[in-house]
């Protein structure tokens, strides 16, 4: 079946390249024009093709995680063509217009292919790697070759153009001295050639030239004058002087924050209105409200807390945000209404989106919107709001700019939901807890936008993630009591996962204790990465924190009450038969078990006996009787399902713990980023719950996971 259809891929395709994609061709390889209209003639008819597109969608599909299918279609050879070989002229390949052909997404289903076979360790990969090598390598060539063009050409028009040069007329000499005046005339005739880059008010070989026409007797004898350097022109001083962009660079104009650190820089980005149903989408259980002001209301600490360090740091901090929070009128708005972000990577200036915008609304013969004009801009990925990527760095961007792509996004925001939100804060740290749910339960981030990978939507968490620290700063003096809540959540969540777990904690509220932790889980563990990663636990230097992760920092300290309070949750959403992050939409919002293709299939465990049990919802006593009578039937596998996003979650915050600084520039995010997206894609291909606990470092046993998993069941 494999050979039929590639087989049928091969038959009528061009034995060449086409014409038209240059770093396909070898270097100095000449093309007749008949030949070149013979090529596109042939691909024209061949991109044509019925069946065609709906062929490499097959082998797509039998190719993921198929090694056999992978290498079959790596070897794969056809007369003098090779299946790889053809899939690489598609992606490598655009449309061409001027001979009105189109690939019609061949091109992106090739690219696909080939990412797919390069993924199996063979030597396919390897065949795929150098093949890809080669074409870089060659598009490398021309570059340099237009851009040595380039600076032949502003060599010859720029300032030689206006040099000038008076060339005077050799005075008459003497018989005896006709040796002496040809040389002194044809000094004087070459001294504008080889005075180019010279100063013309000194001319060095004028000078010369006349003194050697007269006779030696009348010549004096002079110290050598001192030689000067040949002055540059002011373009290549300029262009000496410029820094090369590690960064992102704008899509327009080409350049970053090092040669327009003026100008601000922004992500186009395609934002999501997401409702929530109560009570999952309840913002007090979400944002720890409910927890914080739960240790408020304690009127003492259990005894084998007390002394401990969750009694003496954690617990005060978590207590005191939560009065604080108790003082606060609850919030008469739209809880439920959220927001998430997605992004392709693209980035631009906010002024070169201005002008952008301007020119295709004026554009004579075919006007565009703003964003139908912006998604060709962000490789055709659809977006709808530009993400300015500030932070609490320093940035020579005016303040006025800034504030200005600030109030757009935020407009953007408002626009969508309805209601403007009262703090920049709690909005980024709800979007980049969607983000991060997308992520760990496997769900497609392109399904909205048709762009986006994993590894730029893992830079956008480091972005957003820097734009929450400084968005947390400026509330310190406009919103006291929002930055303490963000703050202190962290503290309150590790102190409350002490008093729930503590054996002589009594008291009636216990289930609502576990529940406040299961909601605040997520974002508990975010704001402990984003506040308290580059800080000693202990407290002695709040004020002062270093530019990397802290070897001390709280993550480590308390990650294994984080993993307990994330079983937690899993266990609560479980029980309550919620089976994604709630950002999907369209068809697959009704189905019960809708996720990506991103995870490696398990199989399907009926766990319906745990979800009853659950659904009985008993005492706390009752709790410790069904912990104890159920776990010697149910296993790890039957709750495999229910554990796998919230362990994958674990491995993303550990990661992230790992790198997250709010200091990181362009090109150590882009590497953070990378090394994310490896862990992420190692636990998507772990091919059950045990190997995917043994990625995720989980040190718990699994008898300790099913306790606070069906602790989390109970509650809910």
């Amino acid at each position: 079946f494999l050979e039929r259809i590639s087989n049928f891929i091969l038959q009528t395709c061009p034995a060449e390249p086409p014409s038209w994609s240059t770093p396909l061709w070898p270097k100095g390889q000449q093309m007749t024009k008949q030949k070149q209209f013979m090529l596109e003639k042939q691909w024209k008819e061949y991109s044509q093709r019925f069946g065609l597109k709906t062929s490499l969608e097959i082998l797509v599909g039998l190719s993921k995680e198929h090694e056999g299918t992978q290498l079959v279609l790596g070897n794969f050879q056809h007369g003098n063509l090779s299946l790889v070989q053809v899939c690489h002229w598609l992606e490598s390949t655009s449309d061409l217009s001027s001979g009105r052909i189109s690939l019609q997404g061949l091109g992106l289903l090739a690219e696909t292919l080939l990412d797919l076979l390069a993924d199996a360790p063979t030597v396919v990969s390897r065949k795929i790697k150098n093949i890809r090598k080669k074409t870089r390598e060659r598009k490398k060539e021309i570059a340099m070759e237009r851009r040595s063009k380039a600076i032949m050409g502003m060599s010859k028009f720029g300032p030689l153009a206006g040099s000038s040069f008076a060339v005077s007329k050799p005075p008459t000499s003497a018989p005896g001295e006709s040796s002496s005046s040809v040389r002194g005339t044809a000094a004087s005739l070459l001294a504008p050639v080889f005075g180019f880059f010279r100063d013309p008010s000194t001319n060095a070989a004028g000078t010369e030239a006349a003194e050697s026409s007269q006779p030696s007797s009348k010549r004096r004898k002079k110290s050598p004058a001192p030689k000067k350097e040949a002055a540059k022109p002011a373009w290549m001083e300029e262009m000496e002087n410029m820094e090369d962009e590690t960064g992102l660079t704008c899509a327009v104009c080409q350049e970053g924050t090092k040669n327009q650190p003026t100008n601000v820089l922004g992500l186009y980005a395609y934002i999501k209105k997401v409702i929530l149903s109560s009570p999952t989408g309840n913002r007090l259980c979400i944002d720890g409200t409910n927890l914080l002001m739960s240790l408020s209301s304690l009127d003492e600490l259990p005894a084998t807390v007390q002394g401990t360090h969750a009694g003496l740091e954690w617990y005060p901090n978590g207590r005191a945000a939560g009065e604080q929070l108790s003082r606060v009128p609850p919030k008469r708005t739209r809880e439920s209404s959220y927001v998430t972000t997605v992004s392709a990577g693209n980035a631009i200036h906010i002024n070169c989106h201005a002008k952008a915008r301007q020119a295709d609304r004026n554009h004579p013969k075919a006007p565009k919107s703003e964003w139908e004009g912006a998604s060709l801009r962000n490789s055709r990925v659809n977006c709808n709001v530009i993400l300015p990527l500030v932070s609490s760095r320093s940035s020579q961007a005016p303040l006025c700019s800034v504030e200005q792509a600030l109030t757009d996004h935020q407009t953007a925001i408002a626009n969508l939901i309805g209601v403007r939100p009262k703090t920049n804060l709690w909005t980024v740290l709800h979007d980049v807890r969607f983000l991060l749910l997308r992520m760990s339960y496997g769900e497609a981030l392109n399904a909205d936008c048709g762009g986006g990978s994993l590894a730029s939507n893992s830079q956008l968490i480091f972005y957003q993630l820097s734009m929450a620290s400084m968005f947390e700063n400026e509330a310190q003096v406009d919103s006291p009591t929002s930055s303490l809540h963000a703050r202190a959540l962290s503290s309150g969540f590790l102190a409350a996962c002490e008093i729930a777990s503590a054996e002589d904690y009594q008291s009636s509220g216990a289930s609502t204790l576990v529940r406040d932790i299961a909601d605040s889980s997520v974002m508990a563990a975010l704001t402990c990465i984003l506040f308290h990663n580059t800080k000693d636990d202990n407290g002695a230097s709040d004020s002062s924190s270093c530019d990397a992760p802290h070897p001390k920092r709280r993550w480590l300290i308390g990650k294994e009450l984080f993993l307990r309070g994330l079983l937690n949750c899993a266990g609560c959403r479980h029980a309550s038969g919620i089976h994604d992050s709630g950002c999907i939409s369209g068809r697959t919002a009704g189905s019960k078990r809708s996720r990506s293709t991103a995870f490696v299939d398990w199989e399907m465990v009926d766990d319906a006996e745990g979800a009853s049990a659950a659904a009985e919802r008993p005492s706390r006593a009752g709790t410790r009787k069904f912990s104890n009578n159920n776990s010697s039937r149910a296993t790890i596998d039957d709750f495999a399902n229910a554990l796998r996003p919230f362990v994958v979650y674990y491995a993303i915050m550990d990661q992230l713990s790992a790198d997250f600084s709010p200091s990181l520039d362009d090109q150590a995010i882009e590497e953070a980023a990378n090394r994310l997206v490896e862990v992420i894609e190692e636990c998507q291909r772990s091919k059950g719950i045990h190997e995917l606990l043994e990625k995720a470092h989980v040190t718990l046993s699994h008898s300790d996971i099913l306790k606070e998993l069906q602790r989390g069941m109970v509650a809910a």
